[in-house]
């Protein structure tokens, strides 16, 4: 009678979140910022999931008919979970279908066979990890001029970046049967290590011409 769920769901769940900011100015200048920070842990030991991002915005009256605004946002999110994750091929739903008639752990410390060799503890344990870290940068310059009464032009400028790194290592973990010294079942068949990096960079710019 092996409770699944509660062998491997030993997590804490525990969620943190930070945040400051800041504002002030006069008349002709404002600004506002800030700074965030979260961290989330898993109910499955291997999840994890931060978050780092800031964000300032400012305002400055040049002259009386010249306004200029600068916004910037940040953020950096490294993310971890066990080999594999915890989704539809994941570590969740091996927990789901798992019967409870098949051993997790044998008494010497083994890994058991599971369920037609998929054993989540296993997995969870030794069995790898797959990391992803997401950055991200957005900025936006805007320039207003009202040359006459009623009359408004505005440029606008929006650079945006992001970048995601993966790294993921899959290890090969072998599941015995009860009395046995040969492994039943060994998956995945080989250990493999995978890493990528995708990046983008998307400018975008508007002249706007406003009446009334």
């Amino acid at each position: 009678n092996v409770d699944w769920q509660k062998m491997v769901y030993t997590g804490s769940g525990f969620l943190q979140h930070q945040y400051l900011g800041i504002s002030g100015g006069s008349d002709r200048f404002r600004v506002m910022g800030s700074l965030g920070y979260q961290d989330q842990l898993g109910q499955v030991p291997g999840y994890r999931a931060k978050r780092y991002s800031f964000r300032v915005n400012t305002e400055m009256k040049v002259t009386g008919n010249r306004q200029v605004r600068l916004n910037v946002t940040g953020s950096h999110s490294p993310n971890s979970t066990p080999a594999g994750g915890t989704g539809t091929y994941g570590v969740i739903s091996e927990v789901i279908r798992q019967p409870p008639i098949f051993p997790a752990l044998l008494s010497d410390g083994r890994f058991g066979v599971g369920w037609s060799g998929t054993n989540p503890l296993a997995r969870v344990r030794d069995g790898g990890f797959d990391d992803k870290t997401y950055e991200g940068f957005t900025g936006t310059l805007q320039v207003n001029y009202q040359p006459i009464k009623g009359m408004d032009l505005e440029f606008n400028y929006s650079p945006q970046f992001g970048d995601t790194l993966e790294k993921s290592f899959f290890k090969a973990v072998s599941t015995y049967d009860p009395g046995s010294t040969t492994p039943a079942y060994t998956f995945p068949a080989k250990s493999t290590l995978t890493e990528g990096d995708s990046r983008s960079w998307h400018n975008t710019m508007h002249f706007l011409l406003h009446y009334n």
